[in-house]
C-alpha cells in the first residue's frame, strides 16, 4: 500500500519524534495545510494501519491521540522500536510533550534530524567523543534525549540537548539524573552543553530554573539549563 508525499512526510516525523501525534501537532508543523487536512491524513494513515488511535483523553473536546504501529516502524527500518509498544498514561503524557515540541521546532524550520540513539551517537562521535564518554544503559550506548542540530541552538563548542520533562517527577531529581548521564562529556571539557528542558506549563519551567540556580549553578561550568514551555497540558482529567 503506497503513501502519498504528505502521508510519508508526516509519518516520518511521527516516527522520528517518538511515535505519537495529534492533528494539533501536525498543524504546528505543516502550515501549508489546514488542521482538517491534517486530521484526514492521520485517518488515512490509520486506515492503512501505520498508526492507531489510543484512548488517552477522556474528554471528546480533546484531540485524538495517535500512536505508530509496528508496520510504521518497519517501514523506516525500526520494526522493534519501543515506541510501538503500549505505554502507561504517565509515560504517554511525557511522550506527547516531546512530540509537541519537536513538531513545533520543525514548523519553525529548525533541524531535528537525529531521530534515534545510534544517529545521536554518531553525531557525538563526529564531535570527537569515543563511546567511553557517551550515555549508556546496561553498558550499551543509549542516548534518549534529542540533539537539536541547528545553528540557532548548536553553535561552535555548544551542544543543545533537548529533554522532555516528566510531569510526575520533581525537577531536582530530573536534573540530577540528566547531569549524571552526561557527566563524562561534561568532564571532558570539550564542549558546553545547553540542556533545554521543555515542560507543559511555565510554572514547572520556572521551578527548574529556580532549583538549578539554587542547587546546581556554578559560575564556571560546562553546562547550562534553559527552559521552554509548550503552553498546553496533556494531563488526563
Amino acid at each position: 500500500m503506497t503513501l502519498s508525499t504528505n502521508e510519508e512526510d508526516i509519518l516520518e516525523k511521527i516516527v522520528g519524534f517518538g511515535g505519537y501525534a495529534t492533528k494539533e501537532m501536525l498543524a504546528l508543523y505543516r502550515h501549508d495545510i489546514t488542521e482538517d487536512r491534517c486530521y484526514r491524513i492521520l485517518k488515512n494513515l490509520e486506515k492503512k494501519k501505520f498508526i492507531k488511535t489510543r484512548e488517552y483523553f477522556t474528554s471528546q473536546r480533546q484531540p485524538d491521540v495517535y500512536q505508530v504501529t509496528k508496520k510504521a516502524c518497519r517501514f523506516f527500518g525500526r520494526a522493534e522500536a519501543y515506541m510501538r509498544k503500549k505505554h502507561q498514561p504517565f509515560a504517554m503524557r511525557r511522550y506527547l510533550i516531546r512530540s509537541h515540541f519537536l513538531f513545533l521546532l520543525a514548523g519553525q524550520g529548525i533541524k531535528v534530524s537525529h531521530f534515534f540513539s545510534d544517529s545521536r551517537a554518531d553525531f557525538l562521535k563526529a564531535k570527537g567523543f569515543s563511546e567511553y564518554y557517551l550515555p549508556k544503559k546496561n553498558d550499551k550506548v543509549q542516548i534518549d534525549e534529542y540533539i537539536i542540530d541547528d545553528e540557532r541552538y548548536t553553535r561552535g563548542k555548544t551542544i543543545t540537548v533537548f529533554y522532555a520533562d516528566n510531569p510526575e517527577d520533581n525537577p531536582y531529581r530530573q536534573i540530577s539524573i540528566l547531569l549524571d548521564k552526561y557527566s563524562l562529556i561534561l568532564k571532558s571539557n570539550s564542549f558546553f552543553i545547553d540542556f533545554l528542558v521543555v515542560t507543559e506549563e511555565r510554572v514547572k519551567a520556572d521551578s527548574y530554573l529556580k532549583i538549578y540556580r539554587s542547587k546546581f549553578f556554578q559560575s564556571v561550568s560546562m553546562y547550562d539549563i534553559k527552559t521552554k514551555s509548550i503552553g498546553r497540558t496533556y494531563k488526563v482529567n
